[in-house]
């Protein structure tokens, strides 16, 4: 299953990303609260970003090690 934002005004429902590879489809439309768009030209948040704010180690899995080397109940 996939989900795509889109919004719906006057009768007609604008997706706001594009579906790849899918020429036709059954679609469930869910309902939400109204909500302010997103805006267009921001930039995609990068991992690096979040420095600081986050605690993890560099490939991001804060306890890989763990769960490679203890035993399974």
């Amino acid at each position: 299953m996939l989900s795509v934002n889109a919004v719906y005004e006057d009768g007609k429902v604008t997706l706001l990303e594009d579906i790849p590879n899918i020429k036709r489809a059954r679609l469930i439309v869910t309902v939400l609260p109204d909500a302010p768009p997103p805006a267009q030209d921001a930039a995609p948040t990068l991992f690096a970003d979040l420095v600081g704010i986050l605690s993890a180690r560099d490939d991001g899995a804060i306890e890989h090690d763990r769960y490679l080397t203890q035993p399974r109940p």
